[in-house]
């Protein structure tokens, strides 16, 4: 497995552990913050691309997915973000989200 990857969503989206400067792409980049809003969870190709071009979609949506998941793959590492049968899902080790809804069951 890659490095710990910690995944901040609340405030400035990042990921620690991953350099997200390398990825160039600002629709993987969007991605990646769909994933990693439900993180753990699928997400679902029809879901991504709903989100990724809400107006004017590309000719083959499902291959762009796949293609921004190639390239968001090589930041967060292949065994981060997974393909389930009806979409993707994304692992880390620790996400801001799940802090806050721990903090909010304990109050």
């Amino acid at each position: 497995m890659s490095e710990a990857l910690r995944v901040r969503v609340f405030g400035e989206f990042r990921l620690e552990g991953a350099d997200l400067t390398t990825l160039r792409s600002r629709k993987a980049r969007t991605l990646l913050k769909m994933l990693a809003v439900r993180m753990g969870q699928v997400v679902s190709v029809d879901a991504l691309v709903d989100g990724l071009w809400q107006h004017e979609l590309p000719a083959d949506p499902g291959r762009e997915v796949a293609v921004l998941v190639s390239r968001a793959r090589g930041v967060v590492g292949g065994d981060r973000l997974l393909r389930r049968e009806h979409g993707y899902v994304l692992h880390a080790d620790w996400c801001d989200r799940d802090e806050v809804h721990a903090l909010v069951r304990e109050a």
